[in-house]
């Protein structure tokens, strides 16, 4: 479990880096040489969530989904959340201030700064529950 955990913290925390360069990119105006580097980030979601949700269910005890940060100390579980708020303003303001709405279903593709953008919640909500789950379990009577 501890070196699941810890892959995919590790992999979030790769994944947090490779968000802000392409919120930075997207800001820069470099989205078209980003688009490799946004299917990248995208995939990582996946490689980042399934163990996340897998190890809160196997471990998180009788309530996996209840508390989610409550073995975060309390900076990382505001900087995680300033992160998961910045990322979804990030991700709305393109769509709100051109005016477009939401992109249509098909055909459209997102900027690779959206990509990383949404990268920002996930990766930091993920890296935050893996961090709580390792932390109570260091805590818990049976790792004493």
């Amino acid at each position: 479990m501890r070196s699941l955990a810890i892959a995919a913290m590790g992999l979030a925390l790769v994944g947090l880096i490779v968000s802000v360069g392409l919120i930075v990119g997207g800001l820069l105006d470099l989205n078209e040489h980003l688009r490799p580097l946004g299917v990248a980030d995208f995939v990582g979601f996946f490689a980042v969530v399934w163990p996340t949700i897998h190890l809160k269910r196997q471990y998180g005890g009788e309530r996996p989904w209840a508390d989610l940060y409550s073995g975060c100390p309390p900076w990382l579980r505001r900087l995680g959340y300033v992160l998961m708020g910045l990322g979804a303003v990030l991700f709305y303001w393109p769509l709100v201030s051109r005016g477009r709405g939401a992109p249509a279903a098909a055909g459209t593709n997102l900027d690779p700064s959206a990509i990383g953008s949404f990268g920002l919640i996930v990766y930091s909500a993920c890296f935050n529950q893996l961090f709580s789950l390792l932390r109570l379990d260091d805590d818990s009577p049976a790792a004493g």
